[in-house]
């Protein structure tokens, strides 16, 4: 039982602990409210960073400046499933006077994907001037913003340098940020991270269990040792009780069956007399509670 809390505990304690830092921006987001990026805006810039969470009605979309293939395999190598997405470029504005910009990555299966596309048209033809209509699509996002990988955040700032959408690169530096916005709605992501929390103390508790279990029984082994003068008879050979760890240790978790086997495999006990001895070991050693 104390292996199968250390084992199952620290398995479940790992697992849960890699999900928890890379699912991280979750776990933040969850204790902030969402922000609507178009009608309100945040306060300060250095508010938008991973973790933040988002709910607005989009309007407006810059240019897509990359794209994704993932692939998806089973452990023979076949491919399972296959996803592109293509990467945008969302505003978010601070407080009346300034705009940042950050990606924004859609599946190009999304029922919606067609009208990001109208929505990123339409934001450029208004920007360079051909025509002076804005807001005609609009689409629900909710998410969170998550590190953008340094490839990616490179193509974005080249696709800025190109366009001339800013006059100087310390102004690219300033207003384009290394972070994008993945869609997750918020009540998936709470669950998520509710058992994620859940399975992390699980593991901890397991492992504390198996430790206590442990100590538990370093203290009976002690006393084991010190007995003096108790022996069994198998076979006719005399055996200290003292050095019979391995059967005390199945009896002391409440497995007889267990200390019978290891009785005939290892003092090559007939199984009549290994039932006894298992029988009567409160007798042989004293030891009657844990």
């Amino acid at each position: 039982m104390k292996q199968f809390c250390l084992k199952a505990g620290g398995m479940i304690t790992l697992i849960s602990a890699i999900f928890i830092f890379i699912a991280r921006y979750d776990f933040i987001s969850i204790f902030k409210e969402p922000v609507d990026i178009f009608e309100d805006g945040v306060d300060e810039a250095s508010e938008i960073k991973g973790g933040l969470p988002i709910d607005s009605d989009m309007y407006l979309l810059l240019e897509c400046f990359g794209v994704e293939e993932v692939t998806n395999k089973s452990k023979t190598g076949k491919v399972t499933a296959k996803n592109n997405y293509a990467y945008f470029i969302l505003p978010v504005f601070v407080g009346d006077d300034d705009t940042y910009y950050v990606a924004i990555k859609i599946n190009e299966k999304d029922k919606e994907y067609s009208t990001y596309k109208r929505i990123s048209d339409e934001t450029i033809s208004y920007l360079s001037g051909e025509t002076d209509t804005l807001g005609s699509y609009s689409v629900k996002i909710e998410g969170v913003l998550q590190k953008l990988d340094k490839e990616k955040f490179d193509s974005m700032k080249d696709w800025f340098k190109k366009s001339g959408f800013f006059t100087s690169n310390s102004e690219i530096s300033k207003y384009v940020l290394p972070y994008v916005f993945v869609s997750k709605e918020r009540s998936t992501v709470k669950t998520t991270v509710i058992i994620s929390i859940c399975c992390f103390v699980l593991g901890i508790a397991l492992l504390i269990a198996g430790a206590m279990m442990g100590r538990k029984y370093a203290e009976r082994l002690k006393q084991l040792r010190s007995l003096q003068g108790r022996v069994v008879t198998i076979n006719g050979i005399p055996i200290n009780v003292a050095t019979m760890d391995d059967v005390d240790r199945c009896v002391c978790a409440g497995k007889p069956d267990k200390a019978r086997k290891v009785l005939e495999k290892t003092y090559h006990a007939e199984p009549m007399q290994a039932q006894q001895i298992v029988d009567n070991w409160s007798q042989l050693t004293g030891f009657y509670n844990m």
